[in-house]
This record gives structure tokens, C-alpha cells and sequence, in this order.
């Protein structure tokens, strides 16, 4: 089917490779303490995490978890913004990457997030900023059971996305379908690609534009 790219902390590689990667290698960082959220800014995509695991509908199956899930991208689809004009600031020489084909993973755990929904999960990050500094109270859950609904039911399954693409085609601006994998990667399915990254313009230029275009278009709650 397709190759998946992921990217982590170089910290980890040793573990990864003699375990797999697992949830615990990529659990978001979050406030321990909400109250230290005095701006958006503030807001960690781990506190958005915990609200999406938390408001999840009670039909969906208890192993999927945002924040135990592994997040990756299709690495050709990637590729065709590579002559993009991109500085990587938030590049550093301690990660590296690799890859695994999608035929190997369990496709009833295996989504996608549509790059044109992000706007959902910036209205989940919204949420939290409310809850936080203005109480948890009636109006805020409603909207923040409403906001994480629309994440969950729009999550698309891969083989429905991958074998149908006139039907989910190709953005055209420089953002990417988000692969989320809700389990275990075995080390025998990793693939490194480059134990040095900094040193690989191509994957450079993938993993930044994954973190620049992951919180795109933007809208109010």
C-alpha cells in the first residue's frame, strides 16, 4: 500500500528499536496544572488530547486513545511540496525517522485525519483555554463534546482513503493527511531511513512541514 513516515526523538531510538515504538514513547507533554494556562498559547497538544479521550462517544472501541496513539504521515504525499521555500526552525539533529509499510499494520486500528478538519482540533485547544480560565461549567462541555464528535466521526479509515482517491483527492496547499495508529509498531516492521535527519534535506523538509501545517485554518469555536 503505502510507506508511513514517522518521526521521533533520537533519545528513544535504542528503546524503539529492541521494543517497537509504543504509545509511551510518544505521550504528549500537558499541564499538570491547568492554571498556569493563562493564554492559546499555553495550551499543549496533550490538553487537547485529554479532552478528546475523555469526551470520546461511548460507541467507539476502548483502545482508541489520542494520546496513545502514533501519529505519521504518507510519506509520497509528502514529497510534493520538498521545493517548498522552508526553514526548519523547529528541526534539531537529535530525531530520527523511519518507516513502515501500511500493510503490515492492523488496518481496523489504522485513520486518517483530514488536513481540511484542523480547524476541529484548534477548536478543541479553544476548549481547554475556556475551561481553564473561565471554569468547567454546562456550556463548555457541550462545546467541547461537540467539537471532539466531529474529530472522532470524521476520522477516515486508511484503506477507505487510500483506495479511493477521487474521493479524498490531494490538498493543494502545503498540508498533509495525518495517519493516526491506534497500537503497537513491532521493531521488526521499523525501517530507519537516516540515523542523522538534520542531515537529510528531503525529511527536513517533511517533518517541517508537519509541524507547521498540523494547527492550519484556523477558526473560532
Amino acid at each position: 500500500m503505502a510507506k508511513l513516515f514517522h518521526v521521533t526523538s533520537y533519545m528513544n531510538r535504542d528503546k524503539i528499536l529492541k521494543e517497537g515504538l509504543t504509545y509511551y514513547e510518544r505521550l504528549n507533554k500537558h499541564n499538570e496544572d491547568w492554571r498556569k494556562i493563562k493564554c492559546l498559547n499555553d495550551v499543549k497538544s496533550g490538553d487537547a488530547d485529554i479532552l478528546i479521550d475523555k469526551y470520546k462517544p461511548l460507541d467507539l472501541p476502548y483502545w482508541m486513545e489520542v494520546n496513545k496513539c502514533i501519529y505519521m504521515t504518507i510519506y509520497e504525499e509528502c514529497k510534493k511540496f520538498l521545493n517548498t521555500d522552508l526553514d526548519i526552525p523547529y528541526f534539531n539533529a537529535d530525531a530520527f525517522g523511519f518507516i513502515v509499510n501500511s500493510e503490515e499494520l492492523d488496518q481496523s486500528r489504522l485513520f486518517v485525519n483530514d488536513p481540511k478538519r484542523n480547524n476541529i482540533y484548534m477548536n478543541i485547544f479553544e476548549n481547554v483555554f475556556q475551561m481553564a480560565t473561565q471554569g468547567i461549567n454546562r456550556n463548555s462541555i457541550r462545546k467541547t463534546k461537540r467539537n471532539v464528535e466531529k474529530f472522532w466521526r470524521g476520522l477516515i479509515p486508511f484503506q477507505e482513503y487510500y483506495n479511493n482517491p477521487d474521493k479524498y483527492p490531494k490538498p493543494d496547499s502545503p498540508s498533509i493527511y495525518e495517519v493516526l495508529y491506534f497500537g503497537k509498531i513491532s521493531p521488526n516492521l521499523l525501517a530507519i531511513i537516516n540515523d542523522n535527519i538534520e542531515n537529510d534535506e528531503i525529511l527536513k523538509r517533511i517533518y517541517k512541514n508537519i509541524i507547521t501545517h498540523k494547527f492550519n485554518n484556523h477558526k473560532g469555536v
